[in-house]
Order: structure tokens, then sequence, then C-alpha cells
């Protein structure tokens, strides 16, 4: 299954099952992305501060997470308790 075909599976999950919905967690995270990284789904302008995103990567607690795949789900989804 290709990336792409991955993040529309989801996002049909998403909203058959309706839930494209997450609860506010208190932890934050920083994701490094470049010129290897995919950008699955949305553009490069999507990636501001507060996106909600899924990122397929490497994580290491003292790092940020080393984003390989992102699929920007802001215009889908919401997050819950703000």
């Amino acid at each position: 299954m290709t990336p792409e075909e991955v993040a529309r599976k989801s996002i049909d999950a998403f909203n058959r099952h309706d839930q494209a919905a997450f609860p506010r967690t208190s932890q934050r995270l920083e994701v490094e992305w470049g010129p290897t990284s995919k950008l699955i789904m949305g553009g490069a302008a999507d990636l501001v501060v507060g996106a909600l995103l899924r990122v397929v990567g490497k994580y290491d607690q003292n790092n940020p997470v080393h984003g390989e795949q992102l699929v920007v789900l802001t215009r889908v989804a919401k997050v819950l308790g703000q």
C-alpha cells in the first residue's frame, strides 16, 4: 500500500467512525522535516505551529521527531478540550 493510500484510508476511517477528533494532551512535539520528507496530504503552508499532523518518523526524547512522512489533518479533524 502506498503512503497516499494509507493517508486516504486513515481519513476515510476517521470520517466513517466519527473519530475525526483527538483529545488535547499536555505534551508538545516538534517535528523536523526537509526535502526528503514526504508530504502525503496538505502543503508546506499547512505546516505551522499548532497544526494537527500524523507523522511517521524517528522519535528521540531529546530531539524533535524526524518526519519521514507527514499527513496534515488540520482541515479534516479537530482537537477536543481547547
